[in-house]
């Protein structure tokens, strides 16, 4: 593990030196923060507020972290294995740091994301052969085994306004999100609409990397 560590830091120091020989006018950052955390409980953007201006003053230097709380009372009506009700949640983890913002390197972008479950949903209950839950096989593919997994750790490195590259564990849950499907938070909750089914093809969570090409009208 040692030599894989020592070669992971190398290559971020490497890629931190070309990003700042390529000048520092690079992308943006991947996540947009509101501009405040400020606000009555009614108007706030995040439940917990600004926790007494540490969150804005982060923020404003780069690190943001968020936890979403996902709820799902779901039964069988009729038909099924079993006419129960359940209640499965999620708990959802998510930090980014902006190297750029963090006055590191320019260009440069960590995120981890982590999620945790508990409780009984209706995944068994229906009988169904894809899950009815999406958020009910995750983290784990096993229904009703609460779990806590790390979904996503990854660096980005833009060495251009234009170019960059991604590597680490990457989460596909986010992969071709669209206006129709593939957030299971607030769309469809059964998986067929959210992700293919063929899990070897295509895993919720594994190991890779991407280049990124932004193309279109410069700022």
């Amino acid at each position: 593990m040692q030599p894989m560590c020592k070669c992971v830091r190398a290559v971020a120091l490497t890629l931190g030196l070309l990003a700042a020989l390529f000048g520092a006018r690079l992308a943006c950052a991947q996540t947009s923060e509101p501009e405040s955390y400020k606000g009555s409980f009614w108007d706030r953007p995040r439940l917990t507020g600004d926790w007494g201006g540490f969150r804005d003053q982060a923020a404003k230097r780069g690190v943001t972290l968020d936890v979403d709380w996902l709820q799902t009372l779901q039964g069988v009506m009729s038909g099924g294995v079993s006419k129960n009700a359940d209640y499965w949640g999620t708990f959802e983890y998510t930090l980014n740091v902006d190297t750029g913002k963090l006055r590191l390197w320019p260009g440069g972008f960590f995120t981890v994301y982590a999620l945790s479950s508990y409780g009984n949903n209706a995944i068994k209950d229906s009988g169904a052969l894809i899950p009815v839950n999406t958020a009910g096989i995750l983290p784990s593919l096993r229904a009703d085994e609460p779990a806590t997994g790390l979904m996503q750790l990854t660096f980005t490195q833009f060495l251009a306004p234009w170019f960059g590259i991604v590597v680490g564990k990457l989460n596909g849950l986010q992969s071709d999100d669209n206006a129709f499907a593939h957030d299971y938070r607030t769309q469809f909750l059964n998986l067929g609409l959210n992700f293919n089914a063929a899990l070897a093809i295509a895993p919720f969570s594994g190991y890779g990397g991407a280049l990124i090409f932004a193309f279109g009208k410069r700022p």
